[in-house]
């Protein structure tokens, strides 16, 4: 029971975070999560996107990696990252994806809210340099808007074009200065949000590390240009982030490797100024906040080890046949070990103490 309450003690501290990092006002809107494999970070990012929802966000989350979770090319992840996407709105909840929701909001909306909101997004500029889609963006609105009856708007081509390009799909393919359509496409996206009643958009972005097992070293200080323009663009100011990684992962983002990205990123010629001065913001948010920041899931400790093991038992049990015991005191003697100190390596070894045992109960 002690150790429950830990763990329940330690999860209580992260949605206090998590409220505050809800709040309309919040400074800064980003923390990390960190914790060792199997100490709770999957569970909260669940726990997270619910509290977010019930606070009147839409979520959305990815995973880091080399391919369509390319961190360093947002104009790969972000049809990943907006195909996520979920709505606390009556009319929405039920929904999933962009291309989803907005048909939905589509079908339930009035000529009246369409007009509203529409000219909201077509008065957005891009935070970047300007790109094509912002004129391609306004002429389609236009067009939809020239529709004199209700009917023929919820029924617009324009519409259904402006829809797919909220969506980001056309980005997937393309080199890297489609980042700057990327960022546009994040500021259409929040304003429809903010114009349709929501608080703002919630990101989850997990497995950090990845960056590091994953993708070239070349690549480092891209990822996290695009994790910093996430979590401290002014121009995104609806938007939450946290981020999730290993205590590992953590220290190599420490000061000096912050400051070794910022160096690497002022030095390339095809990085903008803008982008330059967001990321010195993000460097300095994480200075002037470390350690509050970089919240840590609590580990487990022996008790919570050894109802581990018992339920990694259940499932060997079932999987070979074979109901093998270990005293109580031998259990928890090897979850204090000092040789399984994450949480990693004692699911390992579990595995590896049910083998041996039932290999020993067949060979007898």
């Amino acid at each position: 029971m002690l150790g429950i309450s830990r763990f329940a003690v330690g999860m209580n501290h992260l949605e206090r975070r998590l409220s505050t990092l809800l709040l309309p006002d919040s400074r800064p809107r980003w923390f990390a999560v960190t914790g060792e494999y199997g100490e709770g970070k999957s569970f909260f990012r669940a726990l997270a996107c619910e509290n977010a929802l019930d606070a009147g966000y839409a979520v959305a989350s990815f995973d880091v990696n080399r391919d369509e979770g390319a961190l360093h090319q947002p104009q790969r992840h972000m049809s990943v990252l907006l195909n996520t996407l979920r709505s606390p709105l009556p009319t929405l909840r039920d929904h999933q994806g962009i291309l989803d929701i907005l048909r939905q909001w589509l079908a339930a909306a009035t000529r009246e809210e369409f007009i509203v909101t529409l000219g909201r997004l077509a008065a957005i500029a891009p935070v970047l340099k300007s790109v094509e889609d912002t004129s391609h963006v306004r002429r389609l609105i236009a067009n939809a808007l020239a529709a004199e009856r209700s009917d023929a708007l919820a029924a617009s081509p324009h519409l259904f074009k402006l829809f797919a390009l909220m969506s980001a799909g056309d980005l997937v393919g393309r080199s890297s200065y489609a980042r700057f359509s990327a960022a546009y496409r994040v500021q259409l996206v929040l304003e429809w949000l903010k114009a349709t009643g929501h608080q703002g958009l919630f990101l989850f972005i997990d497995e950090i590390d990845n960056v590091a097992r994953q993708i070239s070293s070349n690549g480092h200080p891209a990822c996290f240009r695009t994790l910093a323009w996430y979590c401290s663009c002014r121009q995104l100011q609806p938007l939450r982030v946290i981020f999730a990684m290993t205590p590992e992962m953590q220290q190599r983002l420490n000061t000096n490797s912050r400051n070794y990205y910022g160096e690497a990123l002022r030095s390339q010629q095809t990085v903008l100024v803008e982008e330059c001065a967001v990321y010195n913001r993000w460097n300095t948010e994480a200075k002037q906040t470390t350690p509050s920041v970089w919240e840590s899931c609590v580990p487990l400790n022996a008790v919570q080890r050894v109802e581990l093991f018992r339920r990694i038992a259940q499932v060997h049990s079932a999987a070979w046949d074979c109901n093998c015991v270990l005293p109580e005191h031998d259990l928890l003697s090897l979850a204090q070990s000092s040789a399984f100190g994450t949480t990693r390596r004692w699911v390992r070894a579990c595995a590896q103490i049910l083998d041996v045992m039932t290999q020993h109960v067949n060979a007898s």
